[in-house]
This record gives C-alpha cells, structure tokens and sequence, in this order.
C-alpha cells in the first residue's frame, strides 16, 4: 500500500500573506516611506508572489520500497534499504525539519514545500520498518 502526499503554492495562506504584504506596501507608500525602503519590502513578498503565480506543485510518494519526492529544483527517489534513519528535528518556529540520514553517512533534507504532517509521514515509515528518530528542539 502506497503513501501520497501532494502540495500547491497557490494556497489561502500564501493569498493571504501576499494580500498582507501588498497592503503594508500600499501603506508604506501612502505615508510617504523612501523608495528603496518600499522596493526591499516588495522584496521580501517576492517568493509568495512566486507560490501563488506559478502554482507549484510538490509531492512525496512512500510505498514498500521506495520514498520519493519532487518539488520545483529536484526529483529524488530513495530505496528504503539505503536509509539508516530519518530523524525529525523540532525547531524554534515550531516547524519540524526532516533529514534522511542514508546508510553511507550522506544526509539528505527534505524540502519544506513536499514535506507532509509530520506525525503522519512518521507513523508511515514505521510502519514500513523505517527507525525514526525524534529531536523535541534544535537551534540549527
């Protein structure tokens, strides 16, 4: 039985920061704000602005042999055989960071946007004999 999960930059969150962005933009403008200060907050909203114009999309496929993923700058497939574990690491903005630590000592991340909910995608790798191993808090 197969694993899938897929995601889209054009999401309500991503919308919404982007319309949360362009106010503060209108507003910086409005109150008269120096250009080049209006041109770096423009900046920051670039890569939502990215999201919701280009829709991309990610996923990540677990099946008995197999983890794949592929999002927009990589497609990687990963025999389950060749992971030693996968450890799932807390962080201060209480995202969890996902690392695919390979039988050779290489380590792998995987990528925010094909990351599924965590509790879920650990809960498939035990059940396919994956060990995991989780980190309540790292700083890096």
């Amino acid at each position: 039985m197969s694993y899938r999960y897929e995601s889209q930059g054009r999401t309500p969150k991503s919308i919404a920061a982007l319309v949360g962005m362009l106010l503060v933009i209108a507003g910086l403008e409005f109150i008269g704000t120096v250009w080049w200060i209006v041109v770096l907050v423009a900046l920051i909203s670039l890569p939502a602005a990215l999201d919701v114009l280009l829709n991309v999309r990610s996923s990540l496929d677990l099946d008995d042999e197999r983890l794949f993923w592929k999002n927009r700058s990589q497609e990687v497939t990963i025999p389950l055989f060749e992971i030693e574990k996968v450890r799932f690491d807390g962080r201060m903005d209480l995202s969890t960071r996902v690392t695919i630590v390979l039988r050779d000592g290489r380590k792998l991340r995987l990528p925010y946007d094909a990351l599924p909910p965590h509790k879920e995608l650990e809960s498939e790798l035990q059940s396919r004999d994956v060990r995991t191993e989780r980190n309540a808090f790292t700083v890096l």
